[in-house]
């Protein structure tokens, strides 16, 4: 014989004295770490409320600010380089790894010093290749045909 309940897990025919706690805290709908949506009425609730929320740092991100002037030339930051320029010198990096390697097999994390700037004022700067190679393959349907014939030029493997 057998029944319709049969593979019906088994369940407890009487509830249980308890509710769970979980069960309790939403049924009062008590959250400790919710924030209050009214200061505190009592007086001393109250200045420490206020101690806490009102600080000078909360205060200064409410209201507006000038922009300070910068006075000096040391000050100012550096220019930023446009994408073509930072472009430019990671192929001038991908290049001087080319003629010394003879192949373009750039691991990921290489770094490649290259000296940038005039010969009066030159400067030395570390590249990640490595990363700029790869971003360069998974770029390709996106690169300019100059770009693509430039690094095809010294051999790039492109899949």
């Amino acid at each position: 014989m057998t029944s319709t309940n049969q593979h019906q897990p088994f369940r407890s025919q009487t509830p249980s004295p308890t509710p769970h706690r979980r069960y309790q805290q939403t049924q009062n709908n008590h959250r400790p770490d919710a924030p209050s949506t009214a200061p505190p009425t009592s007086p001393r609730r109250r200045d420490r409320y206020q101690k806490i929320h009102n600080t000078p740092a909360q205060a200064t991100l409410t209201t507006p600010t000038t922009n300070p002037t910068i006075t000096t030339e040391e000050e100012k930051p550096p220019p930023r380089r446009k994408h073509s320029d930072r472009w430019a010198l990671n192929y001038t990096a991908a290049r001087q790894y080319y003629e010394r390697e003879g192949h373009l097999r750039v691991p990921r994390g290489h770094l490649e010093r290259i000296l940038t700037g005039d010969n009066g004022d030159q400067e030395e700067r570390d590249l990640k290749l490595g990363s700029w190679i790869g971003n360069q393959r998974s770029r390709a349907a996106s690169l300019s045909p100059e770009r693509v014939e430039q690094l095809t030029a010294i051999v790039m493997r492109w899949a």
